[in-house]
This record gives structure tokens, C-alpha cells and sequence, in this order.
């Protein structure tokens, strides 16, 4: 960004950004064009080819950037830019995270807010990052499990019911129209693949789709 460049080139070990993690699952497809949001959103769900914090100073600036393999340079690589492919197809890539420790908390509406932000306060002091947050829930990864003081734990029952779950993974699914996919939320159970499911919610723009 700041030196100006036309273009931002990223070689790696994969030749581009595929609908899924190729050393995870053997049936995926490259995906040739994406958006900054679109990117975005994929590095934020643990996507490993693109760091979260890649794609912000190259959109701020329009720097268009490009993905490909040192290993296999003749392949065609995918294409992140302001605009991706326009569709209403819903899914167009998925990627899971697993935390070792992940604190859901079923939020109760007629707690006071003053008591859940200090309480969203105290977990992220404690370590935690606040993967989500509506009116409704809060889900809050960690490295390790954690111990309450009395205040905490007063402060835990009155905003609603929290649980604690170990290795839990995420499934991300990044697409567009989301929210309004009726397919898509008849297939969620299908999605899981028998797994069994603690929580799914989806960002307000619609941009990811989170099984927990």
C-alpha cells in the first residue's frame, strides 16, 4: 500500500484458493476470482492460504492480488479483486477451525447490558476472542479452560446460559444470499455430516453461514 504497487502476488504451496482445504478433503475445485470480502471472510473462518490481515491494506487501496503455487507456476492461481464473480448460486467455498475451548452462551434479552459487556469484557481479558455476538448469542474461543471468580460466575448466569465445549470445530460456509437460501437451511443438518450441531448462526451481511 504504501509503495504503490499495481499488483500483490502471493506464491505458496497451492496453485490458488480452492472451495475447500485440499489437504483436508480430496474432492475440491479452484476458485479463480474472489472479492476482498469474499477473501476476507475466508481468512477470518480459517481459511490457511490468505492471512486475515492480508487482504485490508490492499483494499483500502484497490490493489488487486493474486494466489498461485512456487511449485506449480504455470497454473492459473485465483484472482482477489473489489469485484468477484456476480451469483446467487449460495455457497462458494467452506472452511473450519477447531478451538480447544469455545464458551457458547445463549444470551437472556432482559439482562441488563451494562452486565453482559462487562462480563464480554472479563472473557476477553481472560484470553478469549469473540468470534460472535447478536442479541440472542455469543460464542467466545480460548486456548485452554478457564476459571471463575464469584463475581464472573454471577455475572455468567445472569446474562443466560453459557456452556463450555472442548475441540470444537467451526464450519464456515462463504457465499452470498446467504440468509435468504431456503435450500441451504433445509441442508444444514446434511452439512454437518452426522456431526452433532451445538449452534449455526450467520453474519448479518450474509457474506458466512457458521455451523458450530
Amino acid at each position: 500500500e504504501a509503495l504503490g504497487v499495481e499488483e500483490l502476488q502471493i506464491w505458496t504451496d497451492v496453485p490458488g484458493v480452492y472451495t475447500t482445504d485440499p489437504r483436508e478433503v480430496d474432492s475440491v475445485l479452484p476458485i479463480p476470482h474472489l472479492s476482498y470480502a469474499e477473501a476476507e471472510a475466508l481468512a477470518a473462518a480459517g481459511g490457511k492460504v490468505i492471512h486475515p490481515h492480508t487482504v485490508f491494506p490492499a483494499r483500502a487501496v484497490g490493489i488487486p492480488i493474486w494466489v498461485g503455487s512456487s511449485l506449480v507456476p504455470g497454473a492459473t492461481g485465483t484472482w482477489i479483486t473489489a469485484e468477484g464473480p456476480l451469483t446467487d448460486n449460495g455457497v462458494r467455498a467452506l472452511a473450519s477451525a477447531i478451538h480447544p475451548v469455545l464458551w457458547v452462551g445463549e444470551l437472556n434479552p432482559a439482562a441488563p447490558d451494562e452486565i453482559r459487556d462487562k462480563l464480554l469484557q472479563r472473557l476477553i481479558e481472560k484470553g478469549g476472542t469473540l468470534l460472535h455476538l447478536s442479541e440472542r448469542r455469543a460464542l467466545v474461543a480460548f486456548e485452554e479452560r478457564l476459571s471463575f471468580s464469584r463475581d464472573e460466575s454471577r455475572w455468567l448466569r445472569a446474562c443466560g446460559d453459557w456452556r463450555e465445549h472442548q475441540h470444537a470445530r467451526i464450519v464456515s460456509l462463504i457465499g452470498h444470499s446467504l440468509a435468504g437460501n431456503a435450500q441451504l437451511g433445509e441442508r444444514l443438518p446434511q452439512l454437518s455430516a452426522g456431526y452433532g450441531v451445538i449452534a449455526n448462526y450467520h453474519e448479518e451481511d450474509a457474506l458466512a453461514w457458521r455451523l458450530v
